[in-house]
């Protein structure tokens, strides 16, 4: 996480160069291309830790390796009996 801080530092010191030198369209475009950019990378890894997440967790599985768990477990999170798609419990 460090190196993010370090890359927005070295982004903003070329924006305010860039400012100086009277192209701040361009600053503007650089700075908007790495936030979007960096906003675009954090987006997708949350949303790959929440598909690992769901996986292990509501399908009872890890790695690919099913758990078994209570069946007050499955009623409690899906208020019934879970069931794979293989028909399974």
């Amino acid at each position: 996480m460090e190196a993010d801080y370090v890359k927005a530092h070295e982004i903003q010191k070329q924006a305010a160069e860039l400012i100086k030198n009277g192209q701040s369209d361009k600053a503007l475009d650089l700075i908007t291309d790495y936030a979007c950019g960096n906003a675009v990378a954090r987006h997708k890894g949350w949303n790959e830790l929440g598909n690992r997440l769901f996986a292990k967790y509501c399908l009872n599985g890890t790695n690919m390796e099913y758990k078994t768990y209570p069946e007050e477990w499955s009623r409690l999170i899906w208020k019934g009996p879970f069931l794979r798609p293989d028909g399974t419990k």
